[in-house]
C-alpha cells in the first residue's frame, strides 16, 4: 500500500438490500485490517438497516436525492474521507459525481472507459459472485496468503426477531420467497414454479 493507514473509510453501497448484505464481508475485513479507522457506509434509505446493525460499521450516511431526483443533497460528513471504496463492478454516473463532489484522499473502485478511481480493482477480483466482487478491495490490501472471509454477516435487531417469531409461530410449514431479481440470470421461469 503506498499510503498510510486511513483514519476514515467510506464504503459506497446505495443499491438494494441484497447488494448491501453481500457487502458486509467487506465491512468485517476492513475493520480487521484497519481496526482504528472510522468505517462509514453511504447507504440508501432502502438498505440502511443492514450497516446500522453491523458491528464493524461506525456510521451510516443515507444517500438522499433532492426533489429533482438527480441531485444528491450534500452531506458534510462525507468531507475529509481518507479512503473512499466503491465496490460496484459497473460504471455509475452517481459514483463519478460523488467522487468529484467530495474529493477523498484516495479512492478505490472499478475503472472502465475512463479513470474515475485512484486505485483500480480491475484484475483483482478472485471470483464471479457479487460477494467476491464486493470484497475485492480486501484483495488489494491483503497478501495472497491470507484467506478473505466472504460470508455475509449482520445482526438482526431483537424487535425484528420477535416480530417474525410471532408471525411465523405455527405448526404449518412456511416458505419465504424473495421475488426480487436484479439480474436476468436469477429469474425463475413460470414453468419452474
Amino acid at each position: 500500500m503506498d499510503f498510510p493507514d486511513p483514519k476514515t473509510i467510506l464504503v459506497v453501497q446505495i443499491g438494494k438490500i441484497g447488494d448491501m448484505i453481500l457487502t458486509t464481508p467487506l465491512f468485517t475485513g476492513l475493520k480487521k485490517l484497519f481496526p482504528d479507522a472510522i468505517l462509514k457506509v453511504l447507504a440508501s434509505n432502502l438498505n440502511k438497516d443492514i450497516p446500522l446493525n453491523h458491528c464493524a460499521v461506525n456510521e451510516v450516511i443515507v444517500y438522499r436525492k433532492s426533489f429533482l431526483k438527480n441531485i444528491f443533497l450534500p452531506d458534510i460528513s462525507l468531507r475529509k474521507i481518507d479512503m473512499w471504496i466503491d465496490p460496484k463492478d459497473g460504471y455509475s454516473r452517481t459514483s463519478e459525481l460523488l467522487l468529484k463532489m467530495y474529493r477523498p484522499e484516495k479512492s478505490i473502485g472499478f475503472n472502465f472507459k475512463k479513470k474515475i478511481f485512484d486505485i483500480s480493482l480491475n484484475g483483482i477480483v478472485t471470483g464471479t459472485h457479487a460477494v467476491d466482487i464486493n470484497v475485492s478491495p480486501l484483495s488489494f490490501f491483503e497478501s495472497q496468503n491470507n484467506k478473505i472471509t466472504s460470508l455475509p454477516s449482520f445482526t438482526i435487531p431483537i424487535e425484528t426477531e420477535k416480530k417474525f417469531a410471532n408471525t411465523f409461530q405455527t405448526d404449518k410449514l412456511n416458505v419465504l420467497i424473495n421475488v426480487s431479481a436484479g439480474n436476468n440470470s436469477r429469474y425463475l421461469e413460470n414453468n419452474k414454479w
